[in-house]
């Protein structure tokens, strides 16, 4: 299995560069619904030290056999990210790289147990 299964929470971590120079960091919990869609909360994210939490986030995702797989996000404050990615450990993690120009951005995530969402 290379993927999620359907409506499983992931916890998951990005840290880097965007706009060439500004450091950016990220925590937060996605939910990949198995049919392609992605529904989250970026809980803390820091772009050169301007701090937003509780940032709601929405996107699709589309996974090859390989395991390997794109993203794309969509954020209630208008920004967006593209992404791609491997997913490994039967599913139970993934990493991912930012796609869009002028980023140097890396992801981590994993399964989480026994979360009560939130958002």
């Amino acid at each position: 299995m290379c993927i999620w299964t359907q409506n499983t929470p992931i916890k998951y971590k990005s840290t880097g560069y965007i706009n060439n120079t500004d450091p950016y960091a990220l925590e937060g919990i996605l939910t990949f619904d198995g049919n392609g869609k992605i529904s989250g909360t970026i809980l803390v994210r820091s772009i050169a030290g301007q701090v937003t939490t509780n940032l709601p986030t929405q996107g699709t995702y589309q996974v090859n056999s390989d395991c390997s797989f794109t993203a794309s996000f969509l954020r209630t404050d208008g920004t967006s990210a593209n992404y791609s990615g491997v997913a490994y450990d039967d599913g139970n993690k993934f990493g991912y790289t930012q796609t869009n120009p002028g980023t140097i951005v890396t992801t981590r995530g994993e399964r989480v147990k026994n979360y009560n969402s939130y958002h």
